[in-house]
């Protein structure tokens, strides 16, 4: 029997409930299923596979985060996603990678050590009346800010108090979250699993469910398959899952808002066939490969 860590974190340790069809479908095919408190384990050889999933505490111990998943790399276990892709696709400066590999990306300004000088001089480059600034190592819309560029001097402050001296990203304010909403398409393998859509509650610009946002299962057209897929054929780095968050901007055109390929909610509750092609596809690349 095949024995496969679920990387969580300490309030997780149980994970969430939308990992329960995966967990289940994994347990009957008979593999061993263990959650594992990322940050409290030592011994990784115990295990034949190593899959990360609500580690949603690691951008607070991100340098430990990196150490950990070195380690597992290390030892005899196996990755999922690989070491390669977690720590390049942990940091938000991806973006300003795949923007140069053609993907069509909500533009991206970076600065590093954010001070108020740094911050002035991008907001000249703005092109938009609201902007969102949000840390380069981050998840789940904490520290996300949006703001007219026109910041007061108390917006300034509030600004370099939440995130003065840390790598920051801004970027203009994409209008139809607002109106329309963001889309999250799963991929398994490479191949298309589902979509849902995600929109913000009134008098909010974040979609995440922590903040009231709701989500829905989404139908995708053909086309918008095939724009999706277009990112995903661009990334540089191998990844057996990801979750690829496009919105759709005043030209209608879909652009990348991030991938996640290192702990995304893949929202296995909201399609029923979703753990299965995750279990499938997992056979195929790592037990049955010839």
């Amino acid at each position: 029997m095949k024995k496969i860590a679920f990387l969580t974190s300490k309030i997780l340790r149980n994970l969430i409930p939308d990992e329960q069809p995966l967990v289940q479908e994994f347990l009957s095919r008979r593999y061993s299923i263990e959650p594992i408190i990322w940050d409290q384990h030592k011994n990784w050889n115990e295990f034949d596979f190593v899959i990360v999933r609500n580690t949603w505490d690691y951008i607070d111990k991100y340098d430990l985060f990196l150490q950990v998943l070195k380690e597992i790399k290390a030892s005899s276990a196996k990755l999922i996603n690989p070491y390669e892709t977690l720590v390049w696709n942990s940091n938000k400066t991806y973006l300003e990678e795949l923007t140069l590999k053609g993907v069509p990306v909500v533009t991206s300004f970076q600065i590093k050590q954010l001070n108020l000088e740094r911050l002035q001089e991008i907001l000249m480059m703005v092109k938009t009346e609201d902007f969102v600034i949000k840390p380069t190592v981050g998840a789940g819309g904490q520290d996300t800010f949006r703001m007219k560029t026109t910041l007061t001097t108390e917006e300034q402050e509030m600004l370099l108090k939440a995130l003065g001296g840390r790598d920051v990203l801004i970027q203009p304010f994409i209008q139809s979250i607002l109106t329309e909403g963001e889309y999250s398409y799963v991929f398994v393998n490479k191949k298309f699993s589902h979509a849902i859509l995600k929109t913000a509650k009134a008098g909010e610009f974040r979609i995440h469910e922590e903040f009231g946002g709701r989500v829905d299962s989404y139908r995708p057209t053909h086309q918008e398959i095939e724009e999706v897929t277009s990112i995903l054929n661009k990334i540089p780095y191998p990844m057996f899952y990801c979750r690829i968050d496009v919105a759709r901007n005043e030209k209608g055109k879909l652009v990348l808002m991030e991938l996640e390929a290192v702990e995304p909610q893949l929202f296995f509750t909201w399609s029923s066939n979703s753990a299965n092609l995750f279990v499938d596809e997992f056979q195929k690349s790592y037990i049955y490969k010839k």
